[in-house]
């Protein structure tokens, strides 16, 4: 069976080397960069995992809320009993989620600025790393 697709380099063995085949001097000076990437992304990658963690802990705590409100409603007795079950359980929902949205935008904010220091303190060390040959040269 032969390939006769026209991105496919018959005959040639390894005559084609891609960009990713470079020597590993060529990416030297990339190091300090793809190590702060890294640890940019390892910061980005904690921060969200929290963020998911939370968001989840809320929805679990607010669907066993949920649940039990029909639960509730079954055990009065009086329309009166029924009004107090409904302002109860709305008065804890917008509780909930007001508390909530305070822990999530005080968790974004941690990771944005847990993040961006990581960034800065990459930028600033890959910037002395590369400028080191150039001043030693001077």
């Amino acid at each position: 069976m032969s390939d006769n697709s026209p991105g496919r380099n018959r005959g040639c063995g390894n005559a084609s080397v891609g960009a990713f085949m470079m020597p590993a001097t060529g990416y030297e000076p990339w190091g300090p960069a793809l190590a702060g990437a890294v640890k940019w992304n390892g910061k980005m990658y904690e921060g969200l995992a929290l963020l998911g963690s939370e968001w989840l802990d809320f929805v679990n705590r607010r669907l066993k809320e949920n649940v039990s409100l029909p639960q509730r409603l079954y055990a009065t007795r009086s329309p009166e009993e029924v009004h107090q079950a409904y302002i109860a359980f709305w008065q804890r929902a917008a509780d909930d989620y007001q508390k909530e949205l305070t822990v999530m935008t005080r968790l974004a904010g941690g990771l944005l600025n847990d993040s961006l220091a990581a960034a800065q303190s990459s930028v600033g060390q890959a910037a002395r790393e590369v400028r080191e040959p150039f001043s030693e040269a001077a």
